[in-house]
């Protein structure tokens, strides 16, 4: 019977080449699915990178826009006169903090931030130091890395500049590396003592520029100045084989991050690990295959053999041996135990194995959709200016059309109704749909396929909507663009329609939308920047009235035009981000002034209404406010000119300098106070003083003269004897007068 075994052997043989063959064609499959996987790996590493050295540029600029709001904040310009102890009171200082805390407090890479200025005053985030308070430097905020006059010295800079990585320490947050953003804080852009600096946390910037899969111990971060000049490295520089992602070379910061090859196969060893199981799979598949269909093939020739083998045994009883020997031989053959339990287990596996692959697909296609999303709105938005996005945008849209329009559908909501993924599950099914995207709770943009003319696009799209209607009962308008060619030009096709609002009414509302219909309408914003800063300043003056009447222009103008949704909610966000600004300023006095809330139904009541009424009671606020700092003024004013009556150079040129005043706006203050001109006033007090001091002690007329301020003797007996009718010599002792008042 070995030789009746030696048929199991053959046809296994046959069929384990003939797997091997259907094994071999797996294997492209294999390295295609692990180079796709390496592939969108590589795109959600960059497009993180991408995102948080967007971040970094951002909070740069708005480093930039903080730097240029307090050089012009009334707040904080007596700091640029000095020796401020004499004329800032504490309470004024105490609040500026507050104001540069709530400039910082969008920007999450922000730790600390402040002003320094020559005087000995800091003003950071969490408190202002002044030399009167005996705060020193290192108490509240220190450079670990340079001592702190090499650190001022250093910041002090011509031009805005980031310093490289340095260690710093504050009561708040404690010990830190961070870059140093500096900037000279002075209008001219000369290197200036004053300066602004704000300190950039390493590990927040490590944190928004790395996946949350990497850790900044494992990669190595670089990142440098477009000039060259090496910003900060973190994490261990690599020595055997790895990977380089850099960003975009717009913006003011360019970063390169480099990943081990480790590390990198790391993150795929989710994904190799089920291909390995599923190759497993199927080689035991193949195995159990080849061992069954052996045996079974085998198993008709053995069956023959053996009934061959027992006639000729029977034929023959004189040999026992044999027949035992068939016994033996026959017992020897293959068999596979409990083979049905094996196949279920294996079955089962199968299963699980086709989960795990069905959800990582899932998982593959919805990073797919972010990048689509991502690159897709980029283009709309801002354009494609860079090689890489250009790239980016041909391989996540490969079939992108040659002619195509935009659309923008809006519907409304309701807290029970909110159709917008059904809408777009429902539009991506249709052929003239290339793309969808929800751009906001009550808005989708849709690419069409553009081949179709004008008068056809229409009916198509009445047809959609009327479809559209009979599945969700909600109302829809759809604005429809021009037909356009090329991705480059979606930045224009998405202008064209952004600003043209169609409201969804109680049905469905169709507006296709050309370049000549545009021409012939409002292109222009009825309420301009130098409306917008008339309004500003008037506020500012608590002059309602010209504000009233800017308003009243810009009203006139966005109702004459029934599409004019969009328009009123452009100068509602304008307007409101003035009121906003003044706001910020004033924080104690008008904190309780509320914004009016925008409503589209409603929109006619807000510029009539609701800005108006907040218009004069702002000006009411800033009258009083106006009032008091008047007062408060004139009491420094008049205090100042006291205490320089000594000082022959006291004019007027002096004191416009110490207050920041204008030459009309100083005359008007004494003369309210006083019923004098300046120098009527100063020449006043000095005759007064030297009365005083010439009938109270044994000083000579020339002393006193000097004293009092007068430059020469001769002007000084001129304007005594012009004021009191004696020569100065001449004044009595007040114990010889009684006591009598000359003045």
């Amino acid at each position: 019977m070995k030789k009746h075994t030696g048929h199991f052997y053959r046809f296994l043989l046959v069929y384990a080449v003939f797997s091997l063959l259907m094994l071999s064609l797996y294997i492209p499959g294999y390295l295609y699915v692990e180079s796709r996987n390496e592939e969108n790996l590589l795109l959600r590493l960059q497009a993180q990178l991408e995102h948080g050295v967007s971040d970094l540029n951002r909070t740069i600029s708005a480093m930039d826009n903080i730097v240029d709001l307090t050089t012009n904040e009334k707040s904080f310009r007596v700091f640029k006169y000095a020796n401020p102890d004499d004329y800032i009171d504490l309470l004024q200082i105490s609040n500026l903090p507050y104001l540069l805390s709530r400039m910082c407090t969008p920007h999450d890479l922000v730790v600390d931030a402040g002003l320094l200025f020559e005087s000995g005053y800091m003003i950071t985030r969490t408190a202002s130091y002044t030399p009167a308070t005996g705060h020193t430097f290192y108490e509240h905020f220190s450079c670990d890395t340079w001592p702190e006059a090499e650190w001022r010295n250093m910041i002090q800079v011509s031009s805005r500049t980031i310093l490289p990585v340095a260690e710093y320490s504050s009561r708040k947050t404690g010990s830190y590396a961070a870059i140093t953003y500096v900037s000279p804080w002075s209008k001219d852009g000369t290197r200036s003592v004053n300066c602004f600096f704000a300190t950039l946390r390493l590990d927040a910037i490590a944190n928004a520029m790395l996946d949350r899969s990497l850790s900044k111990e494992e990669c190595y971060i670089q990142a440098s100045l477009p000039n060259g000049v090496q910003l900060f490295a973190l994490g261990t520089e690599p020595q055997g084989k790895h990977r380089i992602l850099s960003s975009s070379a717009d913006g003011n910061v360019r970063v390169d991050v480099s990943i081990p090859e480790r590390v990198f196969s790391q993150q795929l060893t989710q994904v190799r690990r089920l291909l390995t199981l599923c190759s497993m799979a199927l080689v035991a598949m193949a195995a159990v295959a080849v061992l069954l269909f052996a045996y079974r093939s085998s198993k008709p020739i053995d069956r023959f053999l053996g009934k061959a083998v027992s006639l000729l045994d029977h034929e023959r009883p004189d040999t026992p041996s044999r027949c035992s020997g068939q016994a033996g031989e026959k017992s020897r053959l293959p068999r596979i135990p409990r083979l049905s339990d094996d196949l279920n287990h294996l079955l089962g596996g199968i299963r699980d194995m086709r989960l795990s692959m069905e959800n990582y697909a899932a998982a593959m296609e919805q990073n797919q959709q972010l990048v689509r999303a991502h690159i897709f709105d980029k283009a709309a938005r801002q354009g494609l200016y860079a090689p890489e996005e250009t790239a980016l945008f041909a391989s996540v849209f490969p079939n992108f059309p040659e002619s195509y329009r935009l659309a923008l559908m809006r519907f409304r909501i309701s807290p029970s109704n909110a159709p917008g993924n059904t809408l777009i599950e429902l539009l991506s099914r249709l052929d003239q749909t290339v793309y969808a995207q929800m751009l906001e709770p009550d808005t989708i943009l849709m690419l069409l396929s553009g081949d179709a003319s004008d008068e056809k696009t229409e009916v198509w799209m009445r047809s959609l909507l009327d479809s559209l209607a009979a599945s969700i009962p909600v109302a829809l308008s759809v604005v429809v663009g021009d037909a356009c060619h090329g991705p480059e030009h979606l930045i224009k096709a998405y202008q064209q329609i952004q600003y043209v609002w169609c409201e969804p009414e109680d049905g469905n509302t169709l507006r296709m939308v050309s370049g000549k219909m545009l021409a012939q309408e409002r292109t222009v914003l009825p309420l301009s920047m130098l409306d917008l800063q008339a309004i500003y300043n008037a506020l500012n003056l608590s002059n309602a009235s010209a504000a009233e009447t800017v308003l009243a222009n810009c009203r006139n103008a966005l109702f004459s035009n029934e599409e004019s949704g969009m328009y009123c909610r452009q100068c509602y966000a304008m307007l409101a981000n003035a009121i906003a600004q003044l706001k910020m300023e004033n924080p104690t006095k008008l904190n309780a002034i509320v914004i009016p809330c925008y409503d589209h139904a409603n929109r006619r009541e807000i510029f009539s209404d609701a800005f108006p009424d907040c218009f004069r009671q702002i000006c009411e606020v800033m009258k009083m406010t106006r009032e008091d700092r008047v007062c408060n003024a004139t009491e420094k004013i008049l205090a100042y000119i006291d205490e320089n009556l000594y000082n022959p150079d006291l004019y007027v040129d002096m004191v416009l300098e110490r207050f920041s005043l204008s030459a009309p706006t100083l005359q008007k203050l004494v003369r309210n106070a006083s019923g004098q001109t300046f120098s009527a006033y100063v020449e006043t007090k000095r005759l007064t003083r030297a009365y005083e001091m010439l009938s109270q002690t044994e000083e000579s007329v020339e002393t006193v003269s000097r004293l009092c301020g007068f430059g020469s003797r001769n002007a000084f007996y001129k304007a005594f004897k012009r004021r009191f009718g004696i020569p100065p010599s001449d004044v009595p002792k007040k114990s010889e007068i009684g006591g009598k008042n000359f003045t």
